[in-house]
């Protein structure tokens, strides 16, 4: 179950960052294709590995270990740069469609999790 909720908390938190910072955290239009790219990439880059790191600690706060330590953390990172990166992708190209697209998947996906998980647990 604890993969399957980093997964979700990392998802929902790439959705998050993209409603918030729909447009450059300055409010100004950039200049080039270049700086808008450059400053989208610091701001969900910072904030995808803030994520990471989080739940990372998370994890560790309420007592669960990984066999392998470091190769966990960097495949929560990597997969929080993922997801951001993909969500990032979508909302920019399709706006809001992207955005409810995604939403969607993520409310899809958590239904058969629990639906398949609940029937795992009557067993």
């Amino acid at each position: 179950m604890a993969p399957y909720m980093i997964s979700v908390a990392l998802f929902v938190a790439a959705i998050s960052t993209n409603m918030i910072f729909a447009k450059l955290p300055s409010g100004r239009h950039p200049e080039s294709r270049w700086a808008w790219l450059k400053s989208r990439a610091e701001i969900n880059g910072i904030i995808a590995v803030l994520a990471g790191i989080l739940v990372y600690g998370g994890v560790h706060l309420i007592g669960l270990t990984a066999n392998h330590e470091m190769r966990t953390f960097i495949l929560i990172i990597l997969t929080s740069l993922v997801f951001m990166s993909m969500v990032t992708a979508l909302t920019t190209w399709n706006s809001r469609i992207g955005a409810f697209f995604l939403l969607s998947l993520l409310f899809i996906t958590v239904s058969i999790k629990c639906r398949y998980l609940s029937t795992c647990l009557d067993k």
